[in-house]
């Protein structure tokens, strides 16, 4: 068993393992956030600018009901009243509409799977290359 020390199947225990290793693990690391985060940017500037266009004609809107509601009352104040309240609603629930189309959440069940594949491999390199201690 003394010709594994070149096998590239414990990436990092061996005493061939250097700093390739790093730079081959931060290569990919950086090409997965890229990959995750590039094809979202174009998502996230037409969330925004929808967002946007939808709270400006919101406000206006409000502006005008809450003219009518201030200006004297007749007998469709009830009503005028109703709109306002669904008007300020409905730009709460716009406001909290998130830009990005993924949140916290997800990047963090993302890493933990990661850690999941990285935790099981390496821990399959130690139990590996402690086998291969006992066993030589």
């Amino acid at each position: 068993m003394g010709g594994r020390k070149n096998e590239l199947g414990v990436f990092w225990l061996l005493e061939s393992a250097g700093r390739m290793n790093v730079v081959l693990a931060v290569a990919v690391l950086g090409l997965a956030t890229t990959a995750l985060v590039a094809p979202t940017l174009g998502a996230r500037r037409s969330i925004a600018r929808a967002k946007a266009r939808e709270l400006s004609v919101l406000r206006s809107a409000i502006r005008r009901e809450r003219d009518r509601a201030l200006a004297p009352m007749d007998a469709g104040a009830r009503q005028q009243d109703r709109e306002l309240g669904s008007l300020l609603q409905y730009e709460l629930f716009v406001r909290s509409v998130r830009e990005w189309p993924f949140d916290l959440s997800i990047v963090a069940r993302s890493l933990l799977l990661i850690a999941l594949g990285a935790g099981s491999w390496i821990g399959g390199a130690v139990a590996e290359r402690l086998l291969g201690v006992l066993l030589d």
